[in-house]
């Protein structure tokens, strides 16, 4: 099946793409990627570093024995390392197996924990000690500052969350001056709109707090009057990966201690 329209292009990219794993692929390479999102008739796309050189590519999905293919073509590379594509037409298929499936038996987890009852424990008096004792260590050099750490996202940790990768501004007034390895400036310009920052700061330092490198459970933010610098993002890192190692000791919670034994229920699938 070819889908060529674009409304409709875009529809399955949104309620497909937007939900599961995605590769790019080329002749030479397939990379996993993450889609951001969706523009006027474009996607802007987070890919790992890879060496396609192509402009004309494929985002790929597998889906309950579906496989989507989207022929994309390259239409820019921003100032922060992001892609951004035009869709072309996308291919729905059946998925077929080219070769022998592998059969692997005996296999266990063990430690398995419930991921909502992981931020239960942010309002107990121990977290609350962290976190009181961790700010306080910025008090001196930042003219404000806050520790945030709830079950519920506000708009930063929304954004922290979604691109995985902190916000680090250290001038609003040039924002040339972002590395490119942080925010983009138009996500976080966007993000200030509805969670402005006061108009007498010059720069902001915000760094998630994640719990086993998965669940984000808040983050270490830091304004400034004067423009700040990489002495400054690492100070306030440093204090962002205290906290996360107070969480990760700090249990509060079942941990299931049984070897569970792992089934696998689709033998006769791909």
């Amino acid at each position: 099946m070819e889908v060529s329209e674009i409304k409709s292009i875009f529809k399955i990219i949104n309620s497909v793409y937007m939900k599961l794993p995605v590769n790019l692929v080329s002749e030479s390479d397939s990379i996993p990627v993450k889609l951001l999102e969706l523009g006027t008739g474009t996607l802007l796309v987070k890919p790992e570093k890879h060496q396609i050189q192509t402009i004309y590519r494929s985002l790929v999905v597998r889906n309950q024995r579906k496989i989507f293919i989207c022929k994309v073509k390259l239409l820019k590379v921003d100032a922060e390392g992001f892609e951004v594509y035009q869709p072309i037409k996308l291919l729905i298929n059946d998925e077929k197996r080219f070769t022998e499936r592998l059969h692997v038996t005996d296999l266990t987890i063990s430690n398995i924990i419930n991921q909502n009852d992981i931020a239960k424990f942010l309002n107990d008096d121990k977290i609350k000690k962290v976190v009181s004792e961790n700010a306080i260590r910025l008090k001196v050099f930042f003219d404000s500052f806050k520790i945030h750490v709830h079950e519920r996202f506000d708009n930063r940790m929304r954004l922290l969350h979604t691109y995985n990768i902190p916000i680090f501004v250290p001038d609003f007034t040039n924002p040339s001056t972002i590395p490119p390895e942080f925010m983009p400036i138009t996500e976080y310009f966007r993000m200030l709109s509805g969670d402005p920052v006061p108009k007498n700061y010059r720069a902001e330092i915000c760094i998630p707090i994640r719990y086993r490198q998965h669940a984000t459970l808040g983050y270490v933010q830091a304004l400034h009057k004067s423009r700040l610098d990489t002495n400054s993002y690492n100070l306030v890192n440093l204090v962002a990966l205290s906290v996360q190692k107070e969480f990760e000791k700090y249990k509060n919670y079942e941990e299931s201690k049984e070897q569970c034994k792992i089934i696998d229920i689709s033998q006769a699938d791909l």
